[in-house]
């Protein structure tokens, strides 16, 4: 069990995807999280959906918002506004953080693994506003039975005040991006 931040429920979370190397709008994604019924532990969940352009929306449940949890192992990616799940209490400049989670199943001794440093506090803006946010940058492996099948550099800004990712950045190619570069950015977003 980790010592982490924790990850609120929230009505919605609303960020903005663009895609590289022209870094044209790419879709929306949209998190929701709900309480599951008591027959599944009255744990929090989540759902994602990813609307393509002005494209049909497509709807999947990421799991429990608990780090570890076997659930994670149901999706091809559990969505990154789960990384507060894994970051600690304290983000000090310097330090190393690792987490992984289940990639593609997970049963089988596939995952993704995170190695990422505490570069510095920042203020960044999103289209949501300006927030003060830990900035992480590190690589992202997709690690299949301890091999490493594929490998991105990967950052995140997380803010406090939004309790929440604020901006991901992802270069390379890797087995469940189509595109080889990426940043999403928050939009918008709402607590209950």
């Amino acid at each position: 069990m980790h010592d982490s931040i924790s990850c609120n429920l929230f009505d919605a979370l609303h960020y903005d995807v663009y895609f590289g190397p022209g870094w044209q709008s790419g879709g929306q994604l949209l998190y929701s999280t709900h309480r599951l019924p008591e027959k599944s532990g009255g744990k929090p969940g989540a759902n994602m959906s990813w609307i393509a352009g002005a494209g049909q929306a497509s709807n999947w449940f990421l799991g429990v918002l608990e780090a570890d949890h076997p659930s994670h192992a149901n999706t091809r990616f559990p969505g990154f506004f789960m990384h507060p799940l894994y970051l600690p209490q304290s983000l000090l400049p310097g330090s190393r953080l690792l987490w992984e989670f289940p990639w593609q199943g997970g049963g089988n001794g596939q995952v993704r693994r995170f190695d990422m440093r505490v570069v510095n506090w920042e203020n960044v803006t999103v289209p949501a506003g300006t927030f003060s946010a830990v900035h992480l940058e590190g690589r992202l492996q997709y690690v299949d039975k301890e091999a490493i099948k594929a490998e991105v550099r990967y950052g995140l800004w997380y803010a406090p005040q939004a309790k929440q990712v604020v901006r991901v950045l992802w270069l390379g190619r890797s087995p469940d991006e189509g595109s080889a570069e990426m940043i999403a950015e928050l939009a918008t977003y709402s607590a209950p």
